[in-house]
């Protein structure tokens, strides 16, 4: 029976979050489409190194916040039945007898709520598109590939899964306690 209910949650979970991923400028790429604009809270227009290299007016400020501020209070309920419908999953699978048809309900709830927040976020970033000129979008879309790249690359110097950086856990940390560098030697 679990194995039936992850294989409903699983699927169109998995297809939705292929559908957002692939959609996300750098065609799914994680670090492509993560930082500047493809994630939902990150404000690219509050850096003033990207507002100066964009060119970026304050009135297009001005239309950035108020598309931010929208996708935000349009989050808010979409995000809470979708944890909500969660922790009612986890409650009902916790039981020792549970209804299919609860479950399934469920399922199909987490897969709307899942798909709403994909489209908000589309949506935003279609709007954000429209109001950036052909240019500042190239440009922003230049920005990411290189923050993404460099990001890859700084996951594979630290040898991992890491925020592409040495973690808390001493990883990066050669003996003594003292850093080290992929090839170098002290």
């Amino acid at each position: 029976m679990k194995k039936l209910y992850w294989l409903l949650l699983g699927v169109p979970l998995l297809i939705g979050a292929a559908s957002y991923s692939i959609a996300q400028p750098g065609g799914g790429q994680r670090g492509g489409g993560q930082s500047m604009g493809g994630r939902q809270n990150f404000a690219f227009w509050k850096v003033e190194k990207i507002v100066e290299k964009l060119s970026i007016t304050p009135d297009q400020v001005r239309q950035l916040e108020d598309i931010h501020y929208t996708f935000q209070t349009d989050s808010v309920d979409p995000e809470a039945r979708l944890k909500k419908s969660r922790l009612e999953l986890d409650h009902l699978l916790s039981q020792a007898t549970y209804s299919d048809e609860n479950i399934g309900g469920l399922v199909d709830e987490i897969s709307a709520s899942s798909s709403g927040r994909i489209k908000l976020g589309l949506n935003k970033q279609i709007a954000i598109r429209k109001i950036l000129t052909p240019d500042q979008w190239s440009q922003l879309q230049q920005m990411r590939e290189n923050l993404g790249r460099k990001m890859r690359l700084g996951k594979k110097r630290s040898g991992g899964s890491g925020g592409g950086g040495r973690g808390h856990s001493g990883e990066g940390r050669g003996r003594n306690g003292q850093d080290q560098d992929e090839g170098e030697d002290e």
